[in-house]
């Protein structure tokens, strides 16, 4: 269960470009990056959001590198029944916000993380009537007013046009 004290850390934010045949390109302004820590830290919960003109795509969650998690999501190709993520298509720029929680000076559980994103999947679907675009499935869990808190966050971030 979740401590009393669960901090949402500040999001590491990038620019997202996918490149249909060849992954995809992050920046942060004009520059090109790659993942930094705890973004880059296998083992470490992370919730993430991807949006474009103010609309909430997919909510995702992670433990491995999110380099890897995204390269997963853009290889699979149907084999053992996953297709990867629905949203490899696009072409146009994404906002990509990568959030981590801690608790008690540790990072928050993968479970934790998880009531938060159904919680942002809900906000998306009660707030503008869909669930997000491009979600193909979500896992719930009960919440608390702590993990609703963090949600509303995560999703006004999603959905402003800066940050």
């Amino acid at each position: 269960m979740l401590a009393i004290k669960m901090k949402l850390n500040d999001p590491q934010n990038y620019t997202l470009r996918l490149h249909p045949e060849a992954g995809y390109e992050l920046s942060q302004g004009s520059k090109k990056v790659t993942f930094s820590k705890p973004a880059s830290t296998r083992g470490v919960a992370k919730l993430y959001t991807l949006s474009h003109a103010g609309k909430l795509l997919y909510v995702g969650i992670a433990q491995q590198p999110m380099s890897g998690r995204l390269n997963f999501g853009f290889k699979a190709d149907g084999k053992g029944g996953y297709h990867g993520y629905k949203w490899k298509h696009l072409t146009q720029k994404l906002k990509l916000s990568i959030w981590t929680a801690a608790s008690n000076e540790e990072y928050a559980s993968l479970r934790e993380m998880e009531t938060i994103e159904a919680e942002v999947a809900y906000l998306c679907r009660h707030n503008s009537g869909q669930w997000p675009e491009y979600q193909h499935e979500i896992h719930f869990f009960f919440s608390s007013s702590i993990h609703r808190k963090a949600s509303m966050k995560i999703y006004n971030h999603a959905i402003s046009e800066n940050g």
